[in-house]
């Protein structure tokens, strides 16, 4: 899957996880550093909300993938949404 067009989110599930967010970019060869939340699923879902507005939108996550595919639902039920690793994907509606 290509991610020039998307927006990736990325979350250290209140930093119980490291994360390398350079190393990570460097791998996927991407051109904009990568972000990332403590609590995407919580305190920072905004985050998600606002990335559903303008563009696609492919989630890390795999506990937390109900909450996100909800959110992605009601922002917008056109929009193709990923949740997780090896996660199919996924049309609303």
């Amino acid at each position: 899957m290509a991610l020039e067009d998307k927006t990736l989110k990325l979350c250290n599930c209140n930093k119980t996880m490291v994360l390398d967010a350079k190393a990570l970019a460097g791998a996927l060869k991407l051109k904009q550093p990568i972000q990332i939340h403590t609590e995407l699923c919580r305190k920072e879902v905004g985050s998600f909300e606002q990335a559903l507005k303008d563009q696609a939108c492919v989630v890390a996550c795999t506990q937390e993938a109900p909450l996100f595919s909800e959110v992605a639902e009601a922002a917008n039920g056109e929009r193709l949404v990923q949740v997780g690793r090896g996660a199919a994907d996924r049309r609303p509606g």
